[in-house]
């Protein structure tokens, strides 16, 4: 026998009926409900109700309502099936309290008693976040990526992704439950297109994901290979060379005299290869150069820029300025003297009496003069009269020397006298008073030496003196009364005197 009772009908009593069942049929039991638990907060808006499967129970029947008496239904759903133990309800809205209970029917249409009735409470779902960073369409981005969004509203934890393909249907990366922005992915490839999203959860569920975001890894710069690095006196043509890059299919290079690149020298992209000649550049000048790598997608960043300076510029051949080329009246100590070049470090000056210079009267290398304008007064002297001179000069630096200038020649006087070349001392050589006496009768070099009896140098004057008288005083010497020699030497001649010191007092 089994009892119907009617729910919910307003009589003011309670009818019983009386059912004739087939043998051993009974009520059903009421379902026990499982999730989500009974009185459960901060649920989605897509909730699934589940319970347990209830013996001989061959359909189910669902109420959901906003009212603990279910006065009014938000959803109410009966469905077959002994194993259909959950049901998503529809038009759920969030920030709302939701009361739910299942029964139970049978084969006999026996019907249980209600379940227990339990609630849940939705939340708002969070907002969608918005992608910050990288930029949408970001191009040379490191293998280490940071992404970065602004927070969501109501978030707890946000998911990312990134894929190569924009579908999404596969990812090379996926993290959910990513506490706060930014998160560190690494490990991408190189020159490769990416796309990313990211969406906001918390207990109430998940919101949409954002819009979706692309970016391209860089590929890796070049390393620079030759020429080396602060190379110095390099040719002014160059191979510039570096590594190669793999996945690279275009390298570009460039060249400046600025470390900053404000300016550049030259600039040459779409090279298949990795290294370019540079021709062409400037004599004497610091150069700056790097290179970067392209696959058609991504570029890769300069590589830190090297340098080298070129050689000096070779000098240009000096131009002679005087005696004029011919003169016929030359003196017999003439001054030899030419225009200053550019960049010379150095000159080197020859005097013959032949125009081949099969011979040389007088030959100076760079290192001995150094001067722009040659005074060439004492290295001439002793000319011959009546003799016919041929000269020239080139200049020299590091890079090199000139080709010699112009071949010049003049005749020395044919009336001229040759002055008497000496040095004529003074009236003694005796050191009273502390003043030594001497007289030249022409510019030149003076060189006055005074040693003692044991070979010591105790006094040396060197200078260019012009002629005439001079007085050299030399009191503070504090010479003790021995034997000195004293050692002149001027225009080649040289002369040696003994004298007596004396102190001075």
């Amino acid at each position: 026998m089994s009892v119907l009772t009617i729910r919910n009908w307003s009589f003011p009593f309670m009818v019983t009926l009386a059912l004739s069942l087939v043998a051993g049929a009974q009520n059903p039991t009421p379902p026990t409900l499982l999730s989500p638990t009974n009185n459960a907060v901060g649920q989605g808006t897509s909730v699934q109700l589940s319970w347990t499967s209830v013996s001989g129970a061959l359909s189910y029947t669902v109420d959901v309502s906003t009212s603990s008496a279910f006065i009014g239904f938000v959803d109410s759903v009966s469905f077959a099936g002994a194993n259909a133990t959950s049901y998503v309800p529809a038009g759920l809205i969030t920030g709302t309290v939701y009361y739910w209970m299942v029964n139970a029917t049978n084969a006999a249409n026996s019907t249980s008693a209600w379940s227990s009735e339990w609630s849940f409470s939705t939340l708002a779902v969070p907002a969608t976040p918005t992608l910050s960073s990288p930029s949408n369409g970001s191009a040379n981005q490191p293998t280490t990526v940071t992404l970065a969004w602004i927070s969501a509203a109501r978030a707890t934890s946000y998911a990312a992704e990134i894929s190569t393909v924009s579908s999404f249907a596969s990812t090379v990366f996926l993290q959910a439950g990513i506490s706060v922005s930014p998160e560190v992915v690494s490990g991408l490839s190189v020159g490769t297109l990416y796309y990313w999203r990211v969406n906001a959860n918390d207990a109430s569920g998940n919101s949409a994901w954002s819009n979706t975001n692309r970016f391209t890894t860089a590929l890796p710069a070049p390393t620079l290979t030759s020429p080396s690095n602060g190379g110095t006196g390099l040719a002014i043509s160059q191979t510039l060379q570096w590594g190669t890059v793999t996945g690279a299919t275009l390298y570009t290079v460039s060249v400046s005299t600025s470390s900053a690149f404000a300016s550049t020298v030259l600039i040459q992209a779409g090279l298949s290869t990795s290294s370019y000649a540079a021709a062409g550049l400037a004599n004497g000048m610091t150069f700056y150069w790097r290179a970067n790598a392209t696959d058609g997608v991504a570029m890769s960043p300069w590589a830190g820029a090297w340098n080298f300076t070129t050689i000096v510029a070779i000098p240009t051949a000096p131009i002679l300025s005087s005696p004029t080329n011919g003169a016929a009246n030359a003196s017999l100590s003439p001054t030899l003297s030419w225009g200053s070049v550019m960049g010379a470090a150095s000159y080197t000056f020859q005097l013959s009496t032949t125009s081949s210079f099969s011979s040389f009267v007088l030959k100076l290398t760079p290192w001995q003069q150094t001067s722009t304008v040659n005074s060439g007064t004492n290295y001439v002297s002793g000319l011959t009269l009546k003799t016919v001179y041929f000269w020239e000069v080139s200049a020299t630096n590091v890079a090199g020397t000139s080709v010699w200038s112009s071949v010049w020649s003049f005749t020395v006087n044919p009336t001229a006298v040759a002055p008497a070349n000496k040095i004529v001392a003074g009236p003694s050589f005796t050191l009273k008073n502390g003043m030594f006496a001497y007289s030249l009768n022409q510019q030149g070099s003076v060189e006055i030496m005074i040693y003692n009896i044991l070979g010591r140098k105790v006094f040396s004057y060197n200078r260019l003196e012009s002629s005439g008288n001079h007085a050299l005083s030399i009191k503070n010497l504090n010479l003790s009364p021995e034997l000195y020699i004293v050692h002149f030497k001027a225009n080649g001649i040289e002369k040696e005197l003994s004298v007596m010191g004396k102190r001075s007092d």
